[in-house]
């Protein structure tokens, strides 16, 4: 029907805001994860640096050592990650917005810090179930199917018409005539 249609496209357009929503907010969660990863894998290197320097002034290095080369590496790779994060999350942005999914940008804005809400969450739920537009649009969609299925319904039935016809003739003045006709019509589509 065309009010599911309406709210179908309602939909299409809440979601493609949640997904650029959702881009944006993976390209700046990337962009600071990755930040303190650098960070991190920089002072952890500085850190090894100077144990060597140690060693080789001739210290010998226990297990600690070698467990922070173990743990440089993993911020290595975890830097890593984040860095072919961002560059998803930042080429499905440029794709939301119709560019290239390789154009570089500066994201604009900062993180938003949330309110609290003191809500319980089944409120939350009952909130989000009434303000769905696709759960809308179903349910619209699932009517019209119900009148069309009564439709269908109706035609499989049998057409039933009663009629009846009474006449009073009189053929002289001293006789009358009485003529009735009653009946039934079914008529049933095939």
């Amino acid at each position: 029907s065309l009010k599911s249609e309406r709210e179908m496209e309602g939909f299409a357009r809440a979601e493609a805001g949640l997904l650029a929503v959702e881009s944006w907010l993976q390209v700046a969660l990337a962009d600071r994860l990755e930040a303190i990863a650098r960070e991190s894998l920089a002072r952890s290197r500085r850190d090894l640096e100077e144990a060597e320097g140690l060693r080789d002034q001739g210290l010998v290095l226990g297990a600690d050592f070698y467990a922070g080369r173990v743990t440089a590496a993993a911020m290595e790779q975890r830097g890593n990650g984040h860095e072919a994060a961002r560059a998803v999350a930042r080429a499905a942005l440029n794709i939301l917005q119709g560019n290239p999914p390789e154009k570089s940008f500066a994201l604009a804005g900062r993180l938003p810090v949330p309110d609290t809400d003191e809500r319980p969450a089944a409120a939350w739920l009952e909130e989000a179930l009434t303000h769905r537009a696709d759960l809308a649009a179903s349910q619209s969609a699932l009517a019209a199917q119900r009148s069309e299925v009564g439709r269908d319904k109706a035609r499989l039935l049998p057409n039933i018409s009663l009629f009846a016809e009474g006449e009073d003739n009189t053929r002289s003045f001293a006789q009358y005539g009485d003529n009735y006709t009653a009946g039934i019509r079914i008529t049933l589509d095939l």
